[in-house]
Parts: C-alpha cells; structure tokens; sequence
C-alpha cells in the first residue's frame, strides 16, 4: 500500500516482507512497474495511489516523487542509487520485525538521495 499525505507530501509504501522483497528486487533491476491497492483505507494521509513506478535515469541522485495526475509514487535515478535504496529496503524486509519502519528523508550529503525527494517511511507490516 503507497499511502501519500498531499498537504505535506509525505509518503508510506507498506507491505509483507513479499511485498517489500519485490520492490527491493524492481529498484535493483530498473526500470519498471509494481501495482499498488488505491482502494486501501489512506488514513491520517488522505490518499492512496495506485502504482509505483521505478525509472533509470543516468548519474543523478535517487528522487522519491508523486505523479498526482496519474496517482503514481516515482521512484528515478542512477541504477546505483536506486539499488542502494534497495537494499536498505531489503534489509527492512529480510531482517525487520512487523512493525519496524525505514524512514528516507534528505538532508545535506546525502549520498544517494536528490534533495527534491519526498520525505518516505517503508513500513513492514506482516
């Protein structure tokens, strides 16, 4: 489930460690396209979308972004920044306990994530 919060621009991608695994699995082979369930409950983030979508673009940055017209979380950047993003997905779903959460956010150095990203938690859930 990709929950998106518009007013603040917050992101939650939530799954199974399955879930969680196949989307590590899609950054590390970009590009490409992983459904998502628009009919959950958003919650407190006031919408779901509908896909994510994962794009390679050459030596730039991870950029974590929503396309609001099509509801879609957009995953862009280098093959190598996207596969160290996941990774850290990865041992969120591989080694995490239901419950425990990855938060990315920006802050100045970052190593592999663009300054424009969207603050995101990936949450394991079962």
């Amino acid at each position: 489930m990709v929950r998106y919060a518009p007013t603040t621009g917050e992101i939650e991608v939530s799954g199974s460690r399955e879930t969680l695994v196949q989307l590590a699995d899609l950054l590390a082979a970009a590009p490409g396209r992983l459904a998502a369930d628009e009919t959950a409950d958003p919650g407190t983030y006031g919408q779901c979308l509908a896909e994510i979508v994962v794009r390679s673009s050459a030596d730039t940055k991870a950029v974590i972004g929503v396309n609001t017209d099509t509801r879609t979380l957009v995953l862009d950047g280098s093959r190598a920044a996207l596969k160290l993003l996941g990774d850290n997905v990865r041992a969120l779903a591989v080694e995490g306990a239901p419950g425990d959460n990855l938060h990315v956010e920006y802050f100045p150095e970052h190593f592999y994530l663009d300054e424009s990203s969207l603050a995101t938690v990936f949450a394991l859930i079962t």
